[in-house]
Protein backbone atom coordinates (compact mmCIF):
# COMPACT_ATOMS: atom_id res chain seq x y z
CA UNK A 1 0.00 0.00 0.00
CA UNK A 2 1.58 3.16 -1.08
CA UNK A 3 0.23 6.54 0.23
CA UNK A 4 0.36 9.98 -0.64
CA UNK A 5 -0.25 13.57 1.45
CA UNK A 6 -0.84 16.65 0.48
CA UNK A 7 1.49 19.68 1.12
CA UNK A 8 -0.45 20.98 3.92
CA UNK A 9 -0.62 17.55 5.47
CA UNK A 10 -4.47 17.50 5.40
CA UNK A 11 -5.15 14.90 3.13
CA UNK A 12 -4.09 11.82 2.15
CA UNK A 13 -4.45 9.35 -0.94
CA UNK A 14 -3.28 5.83 -1.20
CA UNK A 15 -4.31 2.31 -2.38
CA UNK A 16 -5.95 -0.04 -1.13
CA UNK A 17 -6.71 -3.40 -2.40
CA UNK A 18 -6.02 -1.74 -5.90
CA UNK A 19 -8.50 1.04 -5.29
CA UNK A 20 -7.58 4.53 -5.14
CA UNK A 21 -8.55 5.60 -1.76
CA UNK A 22 -9.05 9.29 -0.59
CA UNK A 23 -9.12 10.80 3.25
CA UNK A 24 -8.14 12.85 5.81
CA UNK A 25 -5.00 12.72 7.42
CA UNK A 26 -5.58 13.08 11.54
CA UNK A 27 -4.35 16.67 11.48
CA UNK A 28 -7.23 17.13 8.70
CA UNK A 29 -9.85 15.20 10.42
CA UNK A 30 -9.33 17.73 13.63
CA UNK A 31 -9.25 20.54 11.16
CA UNK A 32 -12.89 18.97 9.88
CA UNK A 33 -14.02 19.00 13.19
CA UNK A 34 -13.82 22.41 14.21
CA UNK A 35 -14.52 23.82 10.63
CA UNK A 36 -18.29 21.65 11.82
CA UNK A 37 -18.41 22.20 15.18
CA UNK A 38 -18.24 26.50 14.83
CA UNK A 39 -20.90 25.56 12.06
CA UNK A 40 -22.58 23.89 14.00
CA UNK A 41 -22.48 26.75 16.94
CA UNK A 42 -24.24 29.10 14.63
CA UNK A 43 -27.10 26.90 13.90
CA UNK A 44 -27.26 27.02 17.30
CA UNK A 45 -27.35 30.67 17.84
CA UNK A 46 -30.20 30.85 15.49
CA UNK A 47 -32.16 28.40 17.31
CA UNK A 48 -31.43 30.43 20.90
CA UNK A 49 -32.87 33.68 18.88
CA UNK A 50 -36.15 31.55 17.05
CA UNK A 51 -36.98 30.15 21.22
CA UNK A 52 -35.96 33.71 22.55
CA UNK A 53 -39.20 34.79 20.07
CA UNK A 54 -41.65 32.50 20.89
CA UNK A 55 -40.63 29.21 18.72
CA UNK A 56 -40.88 26.21 20.51
CA UNK A 57 -37.48 23.97 20.99
CA UNK A 58 -37.20 21.90 17.72
CA UNK A 59 -37.34 18.47 19.20
CA UNK A 60 -35.23 16.31 18.26
CA UNK A 61 -33.14 19.34 16.76
CA UNK A 62 -29.95 17.32 16.77
CA UNK A 63 -30.30 15.30 13.40
CA UNK A 64 -31.97 18.48 11.79
CA UNK A 65 -28.93 20.56 12.47
CA UNK A 66 -26.01 17.93 13.07
CA UNK A 67 -26.67 15.37 10.28
CA UNK A 68 -23.98 12.33 10.58
CA UNK A 69 -22.73 13.54 13.73
CA UNK A 70 -19.68 12.64 15.54
CA UNK A 71 -19.39 12.60 19.07
CA UNK A 72 -16.04 13.71 19.01
CA UNK A 73 -17.42 16.98 17.29
CA UNK A 74 -20.17 16.89 19.53
CA UNK A 75 -18.30 17.62 22.55
CA UNK A 76 -16.37 20.13 20.52
CA UNK A 77 -19.04 21.88 20.13
CA UNK A 78 -19.84 21.90 23.81
CA UNK A 79 -16.05 22.91 24.31
CA UNK A 80 -16.96 26.04 21.89
CA UNK A 81 -19.98 26.84 23.70
CA UNK A 82 -18.46 26.87 27.44
CA UNK A 83 -15.49 28.78 26.15
CA UNK A 84 -18.29 31.80 25.10
CA UNK A 85 -19.65 34.43 27.30
CA UNK A 86 -23.49 32.44 27.32
CA UNK A 87 -26.71 33.92 28.81
CA UNK A 88 -29.68 32.30 30.13
CA UNK A 89 -31.36 32.64 26.85
CA UNK A 90 -29.33 29.40 26.23
CA UNK A 91 -30.91 27.27 29.17
CA UNK A 92 -33.87 26.46 27.53
CA UNK A 93 -31.96 24.82 24.21
CA UNK A 94 -29.45 23.32 26.34
CA UNK A 95 -32.02 21.87 28.72
CA UNK A 96 -33.57 19.91 25.51
CA UNK A 97 -30.36 19.25 23.97
CA UNK A 98 -29.05 17.08 27.11
CA UNK A 99 -32.04 15.26 27.64
CA UNK A 100 -31.23 13.53 23.72
CA UNK A 101 -27.71 13.04 24.36
CA UNK A 102 -25.35 10.11 25.26
CA UNK A 103 -24.02 10.15 28.78
CA UNK A 104 -20.19 12.17 28.17
CA UNK A 105 -22.17 14.96 26.22
CA UNK A 106 -24.91 15.09 28.64
CA UNK A 107 -22.49 15.20 31.23
CA UNK A 108 -20.89 18.26 29.71
CA UNK A 109 -24.17 20.04 29.33
CA UNK A 110 -24.93 19.42 32.36
CA UNK A 111 -21.77 21.32 33.55
CA UNK A 112 -22.71 23.99 31.28
CA UNK A 113 -25.90 24.58 32.34
CA UNK A 114 -24.94 24.47 35.99
CA UNK A 115 -22.45 27.29 35.19
CA UNK A 116 -25.17 29.53 34.07
CA UNK A 117 -27.75 28.82 35.91
CA UNK A 118 -25.47 29.96 38.69
CA UNK A 119 -24.12 32.93 37.26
Amino acid sequence: MRGYADREGFLQFEFREGFPLLGYTSKGLELAKEYVAEGWREDLRGLVDAMEAGDEPLIPFLPEVMPQRNHDTVLRLVSLLAEEELDARWLPLLRVWRESEIKRVKSRLGELIGRLENG
